[in-house]
């Protein structure tokens, strides 16, 4: 699997505790935060918001509340099932009045999650780098080819005084880079792109 396309959603009753579970894509870890304090204000009346996240070698979980290892971790395993990379699951609970106890309310959580995990549509994440270059008008030519020779994609391109491009590459050759810049060319800025695919 891989990063989340489309998160998936599930809903289970059990003994009038409602259980309605969520996947959503996180491309930074500030997302958690944010996504969770956007749950409790749509669902201000729920007892309980466990969840579980794995972004790249991070992995969190917590019960919020629920008995020790009932709720979050049974959510975080069923992300590495899944194979999840970037992906925040959580599950609303509605108390329906009745203790469950924390063998049933294992059962539940993991139950829930799993409708929510296997509705979700999972691509491969591609991370790619972005590289935004400022040189001389007379080196266009030298641009086109060193755009040929790496496969590089033009994202933007302005000419005034200069040529300033930003360029995408699924693999940076840093030896053309430098040869390149050897040329007038300077590196205005390089950031990692990831996206689902």
């Amino acid at each position: 699997m891989g990063g989340v396309i489309t998160g998936g959603q599930g809903e289970i009753l059990v003994s009038r505790s409602r259980f309605c579970s969520f996947v959503f894509p996180i491309k930074t870890l500030t997302e958690v935060k944010d996504t969770l304090n956007r749950i409790k204000r749509q669902y201000p009346d729920a007892k309980h918001i466990p969840y579980a996240y794995v972004f790249d070698a991070t992995t969190f979980a917590d019960d919020d509340g629920e008995p020790s290892g009932t709720a979050g971790y049974p959510l975080l395993n069923l992300l590495r099932q899944a194979n999840a990379e970037r992906t925040l699951l959580l599950v609303v609970r509605y108390f329906g009045g009745q203790l469950l106890g924390s063998k049933r309310l294992l059962q539940a959580f993991k139950e829930a999650g799993k409708i929510a995990v296997t509705g979700t549509v999972w691509g491969r994440i591609e991370t790619s780098t972005s590289v935004t270059l400022s040189g001389p008008l007379e080196q266009m030519g030298q641009l086109s080819r060193f755009v040929e020779e790496t496969n590089a994609h033009i994202d933007n391109i302005h000419y005034n005084n200069k040529i300033n491009v930003t360029l995408v590459f699924t693999r940076v050759d840093d030896e053309a880079l430098a040869k390149l810049l050897g040329e007038g060319w300077l590196v205005v800025a390089k950031s990692a792109i990831t996206r689902v695919v």
